[in-house]
């Protein structure tokens, strides 16, 4: 499980530091691994391998006769990269990624359950953290 918020800057070439609770929740199967790609909300997404393998089967299953569908699942998987954590605990941004999150020097990174979220640090600020009537997304969480 993935939770809590996290500034960094972004280090030379791309890398990025990952939150070291975020590093000792990788699981065995994910051999070090994650795998990043285009978000919603202008940010990225950060998934370990094994969850991310997860994310495909399900995208399998999406019918390839529906347009939509289709442009849908390429979004997602052709803008994938998996990438691995180096000895002191970052990963290498792909440039184009970071150009679609208009990500340049100070990064926030949240954990949102199975996943970890990748946020220019101003965006974040004007989109994640605006007032939270999105709340009403979230049918009968009884809050």
């Amino acid at each position: 499980m993935y939770r809590g918020r996290y500034e960094y800057n972004l280090g030379d070439k791309g890398r990025l530091f990952i939150p070291a609770d975020f590093r000792r929740g990788l699981s065995s199967k994910a051999k070090g691994s994650f795998v990043v790609t285009k978000w919603f909300d202008k940010c990225l997404v950060l998934y370990p391998l094994d969850e991310w393998l997860k994310v495909e089967s399900k995208l399998r299953q999406y019918p390839t006769s529906d347009a939509m569908t289709r442009r849908g699942v390429r979004w997602f998987t052709a803008n994938a990269r998996e990438v691995k954590l180096d000895s002191q605990g970052r990963i290498m941004v792909p440039k184009y990624l970071l150009e679609f999150a208009g990500i340049n020097k100070e990064v926030t990174i949240i954990g949102v359950i199975n996943r970890i979220e990748i946020w220019d640090s101003k965006v974040y600020e004007a989109e994640g953290e605006a007032e939270p009537t999105y709340i009403k997304g979230l049918p009968d969480l009884n809050l």
